[in-house]
């Protein structure tokens, strides 16, 4: 009799964890673009009210900063639209062993790469004409870090903040970054 209930519980053990499992729960992917898990990037509106609040702009200035926001946003849709279109043909030469299609592929590539870079770098111009010195001065630490991330003290500093450091902070700092990428836990 004892055998029969173990093994009745066993099997409805089993059977409700093979229920639990079922499929309807969604997989969160990282989206192209996104800044979190499932969570697509800010809408130019909700940026300009962040920066609003950070900056004090005035209502021209947002207004402003919220048309070149949407156009800079229509832009790299079609830019990286058109890089990912050359990276899934650039695929197919790969895959048909097409190399001199594969070359000029690459080179197209790059070129809208290099565009999207100048594209980027127009609007930050374009961003920092509008705003006041007082206003730049504050601008610009939040721009890299939007664009970098927090700054990691010295394990991960922002552009401007590794441009102040001494050769050799820089060289050790490079040293860091080498051994953590290899895998070396030294000093």
């Amino acid at each position: 009799m004892k055998k029969y209930v173990i093994i009745t519980l066993g099997i409805l053990l089993v059977a409700g964890m093979l229920a639990a499992q079922g499929k309807e729960y969604p997989q969160l992917h990282r989206k192209h673009g996104s800044r979190a898990l499932n969570r697509a990037m800010p809408e130019p509106a909700e940026c300009c009210t962040d920066m609003q609040k950070e900056l004090n702009l005035t209502e021209a200035q947002n207004t402003k900063i919220t048309q070149l926001q949407t156009t800079q946003k229509k832009a790299m849709n079609s830019v990286n639209a058109e890089i990912e279109n050359l990276r899934i043909d650039l695929n197919q030469a790969l895959g048909k062993k097409d190399f001199k299609a594969a070359q000029k592929i690459n080179d197209d590539l790059y070129e809208k790469m290099r565009i999207k870079s100048n594209t980027q770098l127009e609007h930050r111009e374009q961003i920092l004409n509008e705003l006041t010195p007082e206003q730049q001065a504050k601008f610009s630490p939040k721009y890299e870090e939007a664009r970098y991330g927090r700054p990691n003290g010295r394990n991960n500093p922002t552009p401007s903040r590794k441009s102040k450091m001494t050769p050799m902070q820089n060289f050790r700092h490079t040293r860091r970054v080498m051994q953590r990428e290899l895998g070396h836990h030294g000093k």
